[in-house]
């Protein structure tokens, strides 16, 4: 078993950035929407106020 996980590290590391990343851009997205979320509330409540 140890020579399986030692003859292909590199598989592993792409595995896991790939994992990483798909993680990371998740949240970026998640992030994203909420920001995106707020900005809309806040122009509605811009448009809201008057004057």
């Amino acid at each position: 078993m140890k020579r399986a996980t030692r003859r292909s590290p590199t598989c592993q590391t792409v595995l896991f950035s790939t994992l990483f990343s798909l993680s990371f851009a998740g949240l970026y997205k998640v992030m994203a929407g909420t920001l995106l979320h707020y900005a809309a509330l806040a122009g509605q409540l811009h448009s809201d106020a008057p004057g």
